[in-house]
This record gives C-alpha cells, sequence and structure tokens, in this order.
C-alpha cells in the first residue's frame, strides 16, 4: 500500500496522511490511482473527514484531473479543520481554475479569497502579479508584486510553504514588473539585492545579473549629474597628511568626462565622508577648466605630478589608496570604500582590490557564481584573483610597498606574488569606462531586439510610405542594425543607414557598404539628397542640445521626411530627450517643412507595427512638396497617446 491513514498528530483533524513509499514507482500514475481510490472509499464512509476529502483532492490533482481536484478542494475548503490545510485547498482552486483555462477574472478572484482567507500567505499575490505580468499588464503586476513583498515568511506555517517565493521570487517579480513600468533604478536596486543571497540559484543569479545591468544605462544618466549642495557639503576638505582614504584620478584635457566621473562616484560612493583627500592629477586641463574645476568641486587637492602611477603614489600618505584613473563613470549606490576596505582587512595577503569584477570596462550581464566567492559581513562578496587591475582599484600602500612599488605595472603581477602577495576584486560591475557609454547602452541584446520590432513594423509601412512619393532614395538616419534599411533594400530602392560607430558590424542586417557611422550629435552632410528620408525612433537618444542639429542635418538631404521619436513618459533604453510631436514641428519649422499626418490613421490599430511607431510617425515636407503630392493639411492634433502606452502605465 503506497498509502496509510494514521490517526491522530494532525492539527483540527482526526487523520494525517504518510507516504511511505520512494523511488520511481512512487512517483507513477498508478501510485495515484491507488491513492486516489482509496480515499475515495474513505470519504464514501466519512464524508466529513476533511483530511481525507483534501488528499483527495491532491491526488486528483496529482493525475492532471484538474476538474475533479478543483470540485474535492473546493469541497474541502467549504469544511471545518485545519487553517492553513484550508487555506491550502482555497489556493488550490485558483491554481486549478487556471490549469482549465477558466475565465482570468474568475481565477484572479479565486488567488483573492485564498489570500483574504490567510493574509500571512503571499503566493496568491505572486500568482496574480506572475499573470498580469505575462499578460502584459505590468502596471498591476507591479503592485500586486510588490504587496506581496511585502508579507514576511510565515514561520509558523507548516504547509506547503516554498521558501524561494518569500525569499527571491516575489521579489524578482516586483522588478521585471518594475523594469517595464519605468521604475529602473527600483528594479535594479531589488535585482543588485537578490544577487547578494546566497541560495540563489546559479541559472537565475545570470539571468537576473543581465536583468540588472538592462537598468543601467538609466544609473548611470543619473548619476552622472552635478552632486546637490548638501552632499558636496558632506566631503571633507583634502588633507595631506593622516587622511585615511585617499582617492586620485586624472583630470584632463576633457573637463566634462572629468567632472562625470568625480559626480558619479560622489552620488554612487555612499561612504563617500571616508575619504580624507581627493587627489586630482592634472593631465592637460586648460587654465579656464582647471578654475572651474576647483570651484565646483572645492574640496579637491589638484597637482601635477605626471600620470604613472609610481608618481601618483608618492602623493599618498594614507594606508589606503583608491585610484580611479580617468573617464570612469559609476552607477550603483554603495559603501564603497567599506567593502574595498573590508577586503583588505580580511585578507592579509590581498594588497590590490579591484572595483569591477575580472576588471570589466563595460556592463557585462554576470555575477560571480557563489561557489568562486568569499564573504565578510561588511565586504559582501568577492573573490580571490591573481591577475593585477587595471581599473579603478584600492591598493593597502604598506603591502604594495613591500612588492617594491607599483611601476612598471607590466611587473607588478611578478612582483606581488614573490612577495607573497594576491589580489582580489568585487563581485560585480560598479562602474564603466566613459569610452563604453554607447556600446553599453546598446547592447547586443537591444540590438536584437530592435531589429525584429523595426523589421516586422518595416514590412507594414514601408509600402504606405513608398506610396507617398515613390521614392528611388532613402537615407535612414539612426538605423540601428539596419532593419528599416534592409526592407527599404528588398523594395528596389537604392537605401543607406546612417549610426554611430558603436553598433555593432556582426549585427547588421544589411551589407557594410550600406552603413555609414557618424556621431548624430554633428552636423551630418553626405553630399546628396535623397527621395525620402526617414528618422524613427532616435532622436530621444540623443541629448536635447543635439535636437537642432539633428533636424538641420535630416532637412539637409531630402525634401520628404518621415519622423518618429518618443513622447515624454515613453521610456526606453537611453531615452535622455522625450518630446511632443510639437516640438519637433517647431524646429522643423525654422526650415519651412510642415507636419503632415498621413499614416497614423491608417496603422493605429495595426498591431503588427510597433505601438510607438503608431502613435509617432509624421511626415515632414515643405507645403510646395505637399501640394504636388496632394497630401491634405493637417486638421488634427500633433500630441496624442496610443492607448497600448496608456494602459502600459496605468495598469490597464
Amino acid at each position: 500500500m503506497g498509502l496509510q491513514l494514521l490517526r491522530g498528530g494532525a492539527p483540527g483533524g482526526d487523520y494525517h496522511v504518510e507516504d511511505r513509499q520512494r523511488g520511481a514507482r512512487n512517483l507513477s500514475g498508478q501510485k495515484y490511482e491507488r491513492d486516489r481510490d482509496l480515499l475515495l472509499a474513505e470519504v464514501e464512509r466519512d464524508p466529513g473527514d476533511a483530511r481525507s476529502v483534501f488528499y483527495l483532492a491532491q491526488s486528483y490533482y496529482d493525475l492532471g484531473d484538474f476538474a475533479n481536484a478543483r470540485t474535492w478542494y473546493a469541497r474541502r475548503a467549504e469544511m471545518a479543520g485545519w487553517a492553513e490545510e484550508t487555506y491550502y485547498a482555497m489556493w488550490r482552486v485558483a491554481v486549478s481554475m487556471g490549469q482549465l483555462n477558466e475565465p482570468w477574472p474568475d481565477v484572479r478572484d479565486a488567488y483573492l479569497r485564498a489570500w483574504e482567507f490567510r493574509p500571512t500567505r503571499a503566493e496568491p499575490l505572486f500568482a496574480i502579479a506572475a499573470r498580469y505580468r505575462a499578460d502584459g499588464c505590468y502596471q498591476l503586476g507591479y503592485e500586486f508584486a510588490k504587496r506581496a513583498a511585502e508579507i514576511p515568511f510565515p514561520e509558523q506555517d507548516m504547509l506547503f510553504v516554498r521558501a524561494d517565493i518569500y525569499d527571491w521570487r516575489i521579489v524578482d517579480e516586483q522588478a521585471v514588473c518594475a523594469s517595464w513600468i519605468g521604475k529602473y533604478a527600483e528594479a535594479f536596486t531589488l535585482w543588485r539585492r537578490l544577487l547578494t543571497r546566497s541560495d540563489l540559484p546559479e541559472n537565475e543569479r545570470q539571468r537576473i545579473a543581465e536583468n540588472r545591468d538592462i537598468c543601467a544605462p538609466t544609473m548611470v544618466e543619473a548619476a552622472s549629474t552635478y552632486p546637490d549642495p548638501e552632499l558636496l557639503a558632506s566631503v571633507q576638505p583634502s588633507s595631506q597628511h593622516n587622511a585615511g582614504v585617499v582617492v586620485s584620478l586624472v583630470a584632463g584635457p576633457d573637463l566634462a568626462a572629468t567632472e562625470q566621473t568625480l559626480n558619479s562616484f560622489l552620488r554612487c560612493c555612499t561612504d563617500v565622508w571616508r575619504v580624507g583627500r581627493f587627489l586630482v592629477i592634472d593631465a592637460g586641463l586648460s587654465g579656464p577648466d582647471r578654475e572651474t574645476l576647483c570651484r565646483r568641486y572645492e574640496f579637491l587637492d589638484v597637482v601635477r605630478v605626471g600620470v604613472k602611477l609610481g608618481q601618483i603614489r608618492a602623493q599618498i600618505d594614507g594606508r589606503f589608496w583608491l585610484h580611479l584613473d580617468r573617464g570612469w563613470r559609476f552607477f550603483a549606490p554603495e559603501n564603497l570604500i567599506t567593502r574595498l576596505v573590508a577586503v583588505l582587512e580580511a585578507e592579509p595577503q590581498v594588497f590590490q582590490v579591484g572595483v569591477n569584477l575580472a576588471d570589466a570596462v563595460t556592463l557585462t550581464g554576470v555575477s560571480a557564481p557563489e561557489q568562486s566567492v568569499r564573504r565578510t559581513p561588511e565586504a559582501g562578496r568577492y573573490l580571490l584573483t591573481d591577475a593585477i587591475a587595471r581599473g579603478p582599484a584600492i591598493f593597502d600602500t604598506q603591502r604594495l610597498d613591500r612588492a617594491g612599488g607599483i611601476d612598471p605595472t607590466s611587473e607588478l603581477g611578478r612582483r606581488a606574488a614573490a612577495a607573497g602577495l594576491h589580489t582580489a576584486t568585487l563581485d560585480e560591475v560598479l562602474c564603466i569606462s566613459g569610452d563604453s557609454r554607447e556600446t553599453t547602452l546598446y547592447t547586443p541584446a537591444f540590438y536584437d531586439g530592435q531589429a525584429a520590432g523595426s523589421s516586422a513594423s518595416a514590412t507594414v509601412m514601408v509600402p504606405m510610405l513608398a506610396a507617398l512619393n515613390r521614392p528611388s532614395s532613402v537615407l535612414d538616419v539612426g538605423c540601428g542594425v539596419g532593419g528599416w534599411v534592409a526592407t527599404w533594400l528588398d523594395s528596389g530602392a537604392d537605401a543607406i543607414g546612417v549610426d554611430g560607430d558603436y553598433v555593432p558590424r556582426a549585427q547588421l542586417c544589411i551589407p557594410a557598404d550600406r552603413f555609414i557611422d557618424h556621431d548624430l550629435t554633428t552636423p551630418l552632410d553626405l553630399g546628396r539628397r535623397f527621395d525620402l528620408v526617414t528618422c524613427l525612433e532616435v532622436a530621444e537618444h540623443l541629448p536635447p542640445e543635439a535636437a537642432q542639429t539633428l533636424v538641420d542635418s535630416l532637412c539637409r538631404h531630402g525634401d520628404v521626411i518621415v519622423f518618429s521619436a518618443a513622447i515624454p513618459g515613453q521610456g526606453g533604453t537611453g531615452h535622455v530627450n522625450e518630446r511632443w510631436p510639437s516640438y519637433w514641428a517647431a524646429l522643423f519649422a525654422t526650415h519651412g517643412y510642415l507636419p503632415y499626418d498621413l499614416l497614423r490613421g491608417k496603422l493605429w490599430h495595426d498591431t503588427r507595427c510597433e505601438w510607438w511607431y503608431r502613435q509617432n510617425v509624421l511626415v515632414y515636407a515643405t507645403d510646395d512638396v505637399a501640394h504636388e503630392h496632394g497630401w491634405p493639411a493637417m486638421t488634427g492634433p500633433l500630441d496624442m497617446v496610443h492607448p497600448e502606452l496608456f494602459a502600459l502605465r496605468c495598469g490597464g
């Protein structure tokens, strides 16, 4: 017999069920069928036996007979008895209804009844959040996941409590939904918190690390702004002696890059108060730029001593020296000084701790595997290595001196090893090289998604656009990997795409000779005009000061321009200048180009196209060109919000 009914022992009932068999046979359908038959007989003998009713429902569920499972779980939910079992029966009613594809509102209400019966259990809210997320209702998914995350692990409950749901799955669900509704900072913070857990499954760890990095560009932009006065006031004036922790960086000749490093470090290093001296190595700043730097950051100690690490080391009196080099941008709020120093204090043979895992210069979507890391309460997760970090890193200067000094750095690793010294690194990427910004924002995954959506939309829209003026030549400005250009080429047009040099050539959808790299923040002049110029969902990725330059470049190359740009609140990777169409219309008007709403009415309900094109696309041309083609003047509103964006933001 696979299942025995034993008297006594269970709260609120006369019987509990023990499954005494183990092994593969225990999982067979025959076993569940025998259990079902045994329990049916028991329920016929004693219809009021709540435990037998419960396990009968369980047996039906295990057999995949969700209709009968629902019936018997519902009967158990109506009976008196152990409250936990009643709750679980109510929960399984909802699960069974979902398996039977019953209407979602009915399933949702069943989950809510289970939660209302036992509000100390989060599983029903978690299930609702997951369903809303799967259906694309991210705002509602977020609200339910956030409420579920507020419920602590039910320490007093005994029955079918899944620790992983409470430990990390609910928070992960909240983060996923948060990222979809534009709460990138919240999603980033939640995912980073999960990555500190030692019980996170390794496959989930790497997925979560990739998700975290998708949100990082927003953090990079936010951290680069000038700090508020309160933060600046919290930084100690530099003291050359007894500094404790010295931070050094190389400045020049680009003042803006230096300020980005300072701003992002000040905003992200949440224990910046521990820094006793900020040492800036002037490596080519102009006189006015140096004055500006000292005025805006009064705590800096700016010197000219040469940029070799040995020359900088000679200026360091404190034991702990954090060298930021030049051009780095921090983006993750962290007690950075505390973590780095804690590693040095925990590892007596470590003389250098790198800030970035694997000394990365850009986002990697990787979190160090749990089996590779060490931990202390203040250091968090870190790894021992034998590789010298070239990026931002902290040195224990006393141990560094034991290695015979820092120069030449090419020999430092060998000298350190001879002295019995090692290196370490934190477990994640906390800053990126400023030179890698565009590469970081627009990852291969970004271009994969962009190419798929662009190509699908282009298949629908290119025939409509071709009908406007039958173009034989087309220029696509901000083409990405060329999804639109490829469709134009297939139509027989002479098409060319232009975008930044950071676009991965390996992912191009078009021949290499059809792609021109150009910084779109600067004027573009290809020396020819085209029958049609397109610029679709590009302008929002450029800084506001480049907006007029972009419009000038478009008008320089054609009489007919198809233009689409993200509106305020639309959200997306690297969006830094979301504007209403009326803003762009004013810029085009300086060239005599007017907007014509020739496509939105035809595309509005066509789900084959991405909703942002259906919402934003307009045609710009001079009045005489429009008259030549018989295009009607615009009478409706310029600024519109598509229902799909409204639903995304409002959870509908």
